[in-house]
């Protein structure tokens, strides 16, 4: 053999280190769900959502996966971010999304039972005024999280929207007058309004969207969607989710 040949051999063999190399460490990455551990991002939202990882959707999906032997991780992060985090594929699943999120996001899939079956969204405001739905808010200022789409489809022309990274802040922007309507989830929206002390909130009724809110899954866990669908709805049938909720509530009548 001469020493092109012995050349040419010894790369050949390199490449081939290297491209099983590669292959492998996609295959974790694929794979990596055979750990039974699935990481879940979603925004600060209470009682939804939390640093705690003991809020609403995250008690609901804890009975999910211990159901399915898997062990949970939940990162928080601001509504715009988390979403740019799990299409990245920075994590398993986006908790609380809204069923028009499908069409903004197509590469993310819908689990087809929802997260919960109603989530109601309303206008808060300091003292009573006429309110009769999106079209009320037309010539005033509104506020409401940053990365709500349902808020943003629906406040083209409105004369000032203000876009905030937290309930809290929002809340604050309302309480000192800067906003007319703070645009909120009911149970998350009075959450944060009890945490800044307001006096004199108005909660408009009826609300100006009530519809489900769901689990989308990244792609590298779309195997999961039967078995997860499944377990949400014998949770919710089982009168679970209501048992979380009702909790919640009394605890925060206690406080």
């Amino acid at each position: 053999m001469n020493r092109w040949s012995s050349k040419k051999t010894g790369y050949c063999f390199y490449r081939i280190i290297l491209i099983c190399a590669f292959t492998f460490c996609i295959l974790s990455t694929v794979y990596a769900l055979d750990d039974k551990h699935i990481v879940i991002n979603g925004y600060n939202a209470e009682p939804f959502y939390n640093s705690t990882s003991n809020g609403i959707y995250q008690q609901v999906l804890d009975n999910v996966f211990q159901s399915m032997d898997y062990s949970v991780e939940y990162r928080s992060y601001s509504a715009e971010r988390s979403l740019a985090e799990t299409m990245k594929g920075n994590g398993h699943a986006e908790a609380g999304r809204v069923h028009a999120l499908k069409e903004l996001y197509p590469s993310l899939i819908r689990v087809d039972e929802p997260l919960l079956r109603k989530r109601e969204l309303v206008a808060f405001s300091m003292g009573e005024s006429d309110f009769a739905g999106w079209n009320s808010i037309k010539g005033k200022s509104v506020g409401f999280m940053r990365g709500w789409q349902i808020c943003e489809i629906n406040t083209k022309g409105v004369a000032r929207v203000e876009r905030t990274t937290s309930l809290r802040s929002l809340f604050i922007m309302l309480k000192e007058g800067r906003i007319d309507y703070a645009l909120a989830g009911r149970l998350d929206g009075t959450a944060a309004s009890q945490d800044v002390g307001m006096n004199g909130l108005h909660v408009h009724d009826p609300p100006l969207e009530s519809q489900p809110v769901y689990l989308y899954l990244h792609s590298s866990a779309s195997h999961l969607l039967p078995l997860i669908s499944q377990e949400l709805k014998h949770i919710h049938d089982s009168g679970k989710t209501r048992a979380i909720i009702a909790d919640y509530i009394h605890r925060g009548a206690k406080e």
